[in-house]
């Protein structure tokens, strides 16, 4: 049935591109802990490069606010290769 399916939202990569799609209860979860973000407070840190974020294709926030990938991703920064291994080792991680 059409009416319990989870709504799922598309991800894009600002780094290499790859797409997932992310849960509704996720993608609100994000938006109240990053609230404080101006430029894209929906960003995950992508677990497929480990250098770029996961930022929504198109999303419209519960206030009205829409973020687009095309608008977005020259915006959010890529991360530091240099901080790969430290990142990806991370204790807070596990």
């Amino acid at each position: 049935m059409i009416f319990f399916r989870k709504s799922k939202f598309p991800f894009r990569c600002n780094y290499c591109g790859c797409k997932v799609k992310v849960p509704l209860q996720d993608v609100l979860q994000l938006e109240n802990e990053n609230k404080d973000d101006s430029v894209c407070p929906l960003k995950i840190e992508c677990h497929y490069c480990h250098m770029g974020y996961v930022i929504p294709s198109n999303y419209k926030s519960k206030n009205g606010k829409t973020y687009k990938f095309d608008e977005l991703y020259n915006k959010v920064p890529t991360l530091d290769p240099n901080t790969f291994f430290d990142r990806l080792l991370d204790e807070d991680n596990f």
